[in-house]
């Protein structure tokens, strides 16, 4: 908003006067545990984290360097989907179709491309019925005393619940109903409570589902729309911009507008991705990783008390020579063999995502 009211400044129009500041309660806590508590299990989230202390340790020197990597763009390492607006309208007209109700645009998108994800995966139906999805919400609007003109940028990160079973006229209203629920004011200001209380006592809470180093198959860990994002409307006199930032390191699903108009659909190739839901190939009971990682540990273990007893010789360390060389193949080739699942996995989504368009 900002940024239209400059370019509008810039043109010589007026704009309306913003309020002066957030009202008080964006910056609401609690001030007990139990009441943090309370609103956590509200939330379906979980504390995590070694305390507060590893907490600031995150926060002073993990958390500058996720960001760096947050800011480089792995080009060339997603899928991409390009839709006409008349595409766009289609798509948005079967959902409301099927759903009996206005869905948005993001709504309608995300079933559609939700359910080309899961298809190409194969994920059999009763594993599709309590399925999450990581969405960012902007609270403007959505808070009482907090209107779209407010001054600054609050967000909340919510996961909304949604039953995937069966095809995109049965999903769509499922979707538009699970994004509905985390974009309620009560959701909402919830979050920001207990937000505001981690930030003042370095107390984390996650998902108890939806974590970042979950693999469960299905699952959504960052849904990125910015069709309608408002930096598309600022225009300084020279015509508004043609796309916006394409990537981000953490990003799994993300949309923005097209160079043309209608929405550009990035689905990232990348291992934080959806990629993750490829589980590493075994070697009999152990993973090809875990029989490399065992192999160097006898070796080494092997090597340290020979050598603790001073009964190395040349066939010793030949033989620990040779054990090392066959982990690392064995490593290299679990990696493979993973990753010809893997580019199977996108060359499906690639099909699938122009799926009824």
């Amino acid at each position: 908003q900002f940024m239209q009211d400059w370019a509008a400044c810039h043109q010589g129009r007026s704009v309306p006067e913003a309020p002066d500041h957030p009202p008080p309660r964006i910056f609401e806590d609690v001030q007990s545990q139990e009441e943090a508590d309370a609103i956590a299990q509200s939330l379906d989230l979980e504390k995590f984290g070694g305390g507060p202390w590893v907490t600031k340790m995150m926060f002073k020197h993990g958390l500058p360097m996720m960001m760096k990597q947050m800011a480089k763009a792995p080009a060339g390492d997603r899928i991409t989907l390009e839709l006409r607006e008349d595409q766009v309208k289609r798509l948005k007209d079967r959902a409301e179709a099927a759903a009996g109700t206005w869905v948005s645009t993001n709504e309608a998108l995300m079933a559609h491309v939700w359910l080309a994800l899961l298809d190409a995966y194969d994920l059999p139906q009763e594993d599709r019925k309590d399925l999450y999805a990581n969405v960012v919400a902007n609270v403007r609007g959505k808070i009482e005393g907090y209107p779209m003109r407010g001054v600054g940028t609050q967000i909340a990160t919510m996961s909304a619940k949604v039953d995937m079973t069966g095809g995109f006229e049965a999903v769509a209203g499922r979707v538009h109903q699970g994004m509905r629920e985390i974009c309620q004011e009560q959701p909402l200001q919830r979050f920001l409570t207990l937000q505001n209380y981690s930030a003042r006592t370095y107390k984390m809470y996650q998902h108890k589902v939806v974590q970042m180093t979950s693999v469960q198959p299905g699952i959504l860990l960052h849904w990125n729309y910015q069709g309608s994002n408002d930096f598309y409307n600022v225009d300084f006199g020279t015509g508004h911009p043609a796309s916006g930032i394409p990537w981000s390191w953490a990003e799994e699903v993300k949309v923005v507008k097209g160079p043309q108009g209608g929405l550009v659909v990035f689905v990232g190739k990348h291992d934080g991705g959806v990629a993750r839901w490829i589980p590493a190939p075994k070697l009999g009971c152990m993973t090809y990783s875990g029989v490399a990682g065992l192999l160097v540990l006898v070796t080494l273990a092997t090597v340290i008390g020979m050598s603790a007893a001073k009964k190395t010789s040349w066939e010793l360390w030949v033989g620990a020579a040779l054990a090392l060389l066959v982990a690392i193949g064995v490593g290299k080739v679990g990696k493979r063999i993973r990753q010809k699942k893997v580019n199977a996995f996108f060359e499906r989504i690639e099909g699938l995502l122009s799926r009824g368009l």
